[in-house]
C-alpha cells in the first residue's frame, strides 16, 4: 500500500485526510453480511440490482476515462 491516507481532502489552500479502512476485504465483509441479513430478515438489501449497476457503471467508467484519457458519462446508453 502507498504510505499515505487512503483519502485525502483539499479544499482551498487546506488538506484533511481521513484514515478509513481501505482494504477490499472489508467491503465484501460488509456486502455479505447485509446480503444474509436481507434474506433471513426478508428485507431489501443495501445494494439492490439497480444500485449496483449503477456503482460498476461508475467504476468501469473510470477505467474507460483512464485509458481513452476522456470524459466518460455514466447511465447513457
Amino acid at each position: 500500500m502507498l504510505d499515505m491516507p487512503p483519502v485525502i481532502l483539499v479544499k482551498g489552500n487546506k488538506t484533511f485526510s481521513f484514515d478509513v479502512p481501505s482494504d477490499w476485504i472489508e467491503d465484501i465483509k460488509v456486502a455479505t453480511r447485509s446480503f444474509i441479513d436481507s434474506i433471513t430478515d426478508r428485507k431489501q438489501p443495501d445494494m439492490d440490482i439497480d444500485f449496483s449497476t449503477k456503482v460498476l457503471d461508475v467504476a468501469l467508467s473510470i477505467y474507460k476515462s483512464s485509458e481513452s484519457e476522456s470524459i466518460i458519462y455514466t447511465g447513457k446508453s
